[in-house]
């Protein structure tokens, strides 16, 4: 949901209800969107370090991954406060960051997620972060709470890191996760649904590795990486042949 629509959704809502409360709604920001709303804000003032993991260095909000990592760094996420008025009082600025550890041995991995407050504008009130992960029925649990109504302000970083399991399986099993964020503001009416996204995750006995299961990202490609100062001119040969030979 862009922007626009998302905080049209609020006013309309707002006025169907006499249009005579402060309310919020909240953005989640494309890449090029989140990008440009970060460099303007600190355009303006001193910068809050944006919140690191393997993605650091590729903060653009899209999922980067190996076969056993997925992460992402964003500064995607906008908060917008209405007064009584229906005019803009203030806004707010976050960045998310999650990494996700899988094991092809283990139905067990971690997660690491993050958020941080950039900046605010205007006369905004103290803002509350609701933060729940799901998981398709099979994980366990299907749903964690990492904060509810955490008070958070500008320049506060708030990290969680925990677990999720999947049931073995023999078939092809494939998970997905679902992240709902939401902010609140005292006396202000929540009028648009917290904000969602989602990855996905592989867990069965499918794996090259016999007699165990494990997890993987099943959306990226095995890479094979052959040092020359471990394996010499086997390397080179294969460099040469993927360089020069069609089927490579």
């Amino acid at each position: 949901m862009t922007d626009k629509d998302n905080c049209e959704e609020a006013r309309d809502r707002s006025e169907a209800e006499g249009g005579k409360g402060s309310y919020g709604c909240i953005t989640l920001m494309s890449p090029p969107q989140g990008e440009k709303a970060a460099e303007s804000m600190r355009a303006q003032v001193a910068d809050v370090p944006l919140p690191a993991n393997e993605c650091t260095g590729d903060e653009d909000g899209f999922w980067y991954a190996t076969r056993t990592m997925q992460c992402q760094i964003d500064p995607n996420v906008k908060y917008t406060y209405f007064d009584s008025d229906g005019k803009i009082a203030g806004t707010a600025l976050f960045a998310t960051a999650q990494q996700m550890d899988l094991s092809v041995k283990s139905l067990q991995w971690s997660e690491t997620d993050q958020l941080v407050m950039l900046k605010s504008t205007g006369d905004l009130p103290p803002l509350a972060i609701t933060w729940t992960t799901k998981c398709s029925p099979t994980c366990s649990p299907g749903s964690t709470t990492l904060w509810t109504k955490q008070p958070i302000s500008v320049g506060q970083w708030l990290e969680k890191t925990y677990t999720i399991s999947d049931t073995p399986t023999t078939t092809y099993d494939y998970l997905d996760v679902t992240y709902e964020l939401d902010i609140d503001a005292p006396n202000a009416d929540q009028l648009t649904p917290p904000i969602s996204w989602d990855s996905e995750v592989r867990c069965d006995d499918k794996l090259s590795i016999a007699s165990t299961s494990g997890c993987v990202v099943p959306w990226t490609t095995p890479t094979l990486s052959v040092s020359r100062a471990d394996y010499g001119s086997s390397a080179d040969m294969i460099d040469w042949a993927q360089r020069n030979l069609s089927g490579h």
